[in-house]
Protein backbone atom coordinates (compact mmCIF):
# COMPACT_ATOMS: atom_id res chain seq x y z
CA UNK A 1 0.00 0.00 0.00
CA UNK A 2 1.11 3.50 -0.80
CA UNK A 3 0.72 6.21 1.78
CA UNK A 4 -0.69 9.42 0.38
CA UNK A 5 -1.02 12.81 1.98
CA UNK A 6 -4.55 13.75 3.01
CA UNK A 7 -6.43 16.47 4.86
CA UNK A 8 -9.05 14.06 6.14
CA UNK A 9 -12.17 15.54 4.56
CA UNK A 10 -15.00 14.28 2.42
CA UNK A 11 -16.00 16.52 -0.47
CA UNK A 12 -18.87 16.91 -2.89
CA UNK A 13 -18.37 18.32 -6.36
CA UNK A 14 -22.16 18.66 -6.69
CA UNK A 15 -22.42 20.80 -3.53
CA UNK A 16 -19.33 22.73 -4.58
CA UNK A 17 -20.90 23.67 -7.93
CA UNK A 18 -24.24 24.55 -6.37
CA UNK A 19 -22.84 26.76 -3.60
CA UNK A 20 -20.01 28.25 -5.66
CA UNK A 21 -22.54 29.90 -7.95
CA UNK A 22 -24.81 31.04 -5.13
CA UNK A 23 -21.98 32.32 -2.92
CA UNK A 24 -19.72 33.50 -5.75
CA UNK A 25 -16.88 31.33 -4.44
CA UNK A 26 -14.74 28.91 -6.46
CA UNK A 27 -13.60 25.98 -4.33
CA UNK A 28 -14.41 22.62 -2.82
CA UNK A 29 -17.10 22.31 -0.14
CA UNK A 30 -16.13 20.24 2.88
CA UNK A 31 -18.96 17.82 3.55
CA UNK A 32 -17.34 16.29 6.63
CA UNK A 33 -14.05 16.34 8.49
CA UNK A 34 -12.98 12.87 9.54
CA UNK A 35 -12.62 12.33 13.31
CA UNK A 36 -9.05 12.94 14.44
CA UNK A 37 -7.95 14.09 10.97
CA UNK A 38 -5.64 16.99 10.19
CA UNK A 39 -8.66 19.01 9.04
CA UNK A 40 -10.58 18.39 12.27
CA UNK A 41 -7.56 19.20 14.43
CA UNK A 42 -7.05 22.43 12.45
CA UNK A 43 -10.68 23.42 13.09
CA UNK A 44 -12.03 23.14 9.55
CA UNK A 45 -15.80 22.69 9.45
CA UNK A 46 -17.99 20.35 7.47
CA UNK A 47 -21.47 20.98 6.09
CA UNK A 48 -24.40 20.46 8.46
CA UNK A 49 -28.14 20.16 8.12
CA UNK A 50 -29.94 22.46 10.56
CA UNK A 51 -33.02 21.41 12.52
CA UNK A 52 -35.23 23.38 10.12
CA UNK A 53 -33.90 21.31 7.19
CA UNK A 54 -31.69 24.03 5.73
CA UNK A 55 -28.05 23.32 4.93
CA UNK A 56 -25.25 25.29 6.55
CA UNK A 57 -22.36 25.18 4.10
CA UNK A 58 -19.10 24.01 5.57
CA UNK A 59 -15.76 25.58 4.84
CA UNK A 60 -14.92 25.87 1.16
CA UNK A 61 -11.30 25.12 0.34
CA UNK A 62 -10.03 27.61 -2.23
CA UNK A 63 -6.38 26.61 -2.56
CA UNK A 64 -3.58 24.41 -1.23
CA UNK A 65 -0.20 26.19 -1.07
CA UNK A 66 -1.50 28.71 -3.60
CA UNK A 67 -2.76 26.08 -6.05
CA UNK A 68 -6.48 26.72 -6.74
CA UNK A 69 -8.87 23.83 -6.15
CA UNK A 70 -12.33 23.80 -7.71
CA UNK A 71 -13.09 20.06 -7.65
CA UNK A 72 -12.20 16.94 -5.70
CA UNK A 73 -9.84 16.00 -8.55
CA UNK A 74 -8.04 19.34 -8.13
CA UNK A 75 -7.72 18.61 -4.42
CA UNK A 76 -6.20 15.17 -5.01
CA UNK A 77 -3.79 16.61 -7.59
CA UNK A 78 -2.77 19.44 -5.26
CA UNK A 79 -1.97 16.97 -2.46
CA UNK A 80 -0.25 14.46 -4.74
CA UNK A 81 3.17 16.13 -4.48
CA UNK A 82 3.16 16.00 -0.67
CA UNK A 83 3.70 13.21 1.81
CA UNK A 84 2.11 12.64 5.23
CA UNK A 85 3.65 14.99 7.78
CA UNK A 86 4.26 17.81 5.28
CA UNK A 87 2.70 21.17 6.12
CA UNK A 88 0.61 23.10 3.61
CA UNK A 89 -1.21 26.42 3.67
CA UNK A 90 -4.92 25.89 3.16
CA UNK A 91 -6.91 28.92 2.05
CA UNK A 92 -10.62 28.59 2.72
CA UNK A 93 -13.90 30.50 2.77
CA UNK A 94 -16.11 30.48 5.87
CA UNK A 95 -19.31 32.48 6.23
CA UNK A 96 -18.24 35.25 3.88
CA UNK A 97 -14.63 35.59 5.03
CA UNK A 98 -11.40 34.08 3.72
CA UNK A 99 -8.87 32.47 6.05
CA UNK A 100 -5.51 30.75 5.73
CA UNK A 101 -4.20 28.06 8.01
CA UNK A 102 -1.07 25.91 8.07
CA UNK A 103 -2.05 22.25 8.35
CA UNK A 104 0.15 19.18 8.75
CA UNK A 105 -1.10 16.50 6.38
CA UNK A 106 -2.30 13.06 7.46
CA UNK A 107 -1.89 9.75 5.74
CA UNK A 108 -4.75 8.52 3.59
CA UNK A 109 -4.14 5.11 5.16
CA UNK A 110 -5.79 4.89 8.54
CA UNK A 111 -4.02 2.94 11.24
CA UNK A 112 -6.08 1.13 13.81
CA UNK A 113 -5.38 1.92 17.49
Amino acid sequence: MVERAALGVTMSDELSRRFAQRLNVQGVVIVQTLPGSAAEVAGLRGTTRLSNGQIRVGDIILSIDGRPVTSSDDMYLALEKYKPGDTVVVRYWREGRIFEKKIMLDSSIRRRP
